[in-house]
């Protein structure tokens, strides 16, 4: 079941980005198929990425191997510090970005 599902969003994003492809030629743009060919991609591409995403995690949630290493608390805690300090990396980072490159 996950799998027919991966497989066929996975042929959605696929048109999608032989959409945008072809829409990229300079005669389809001539043609006036340029944005409409974007637009459509981009939604193609939408669609097949976040069905992908969401049937990923399941898939591979079912082939986990259960072993005394396998906690879930822990891996949840250590998920939770590791987004805490991203967040603090990148604020500290813009913090210093801006202080190195104000305006004139």
């Amino acid at each position: 079941m996950t799998w027919d599902s991966t497989l066929n969003f996975n042929s959605i994003y696929l048109c999608g980005i032989l959409l945008l492809l072809l829409t990229s030629i300079p005669q389809a743009i001539e043609a006036g198929a340029g944005l409409g060919g974007v637009v459509v991609s981009f939604m193609l591409i939408g669609l097949g990425i976040g069905g992908i995403k969401s049937s990923v995690a399941p898939f591979t949630g079912t082939h986990s191997v259960n072993s005394p290493f396998n906690d879930q608390s822990l891996i949840t805690i250590d998920l939770q510090s590791r987004s805490i300090a991203r967040k603090w990396e990148i604020y500290l980072n813009s913090l210093e970005w801006g202080t190195c490159h104000r305006g004139s």
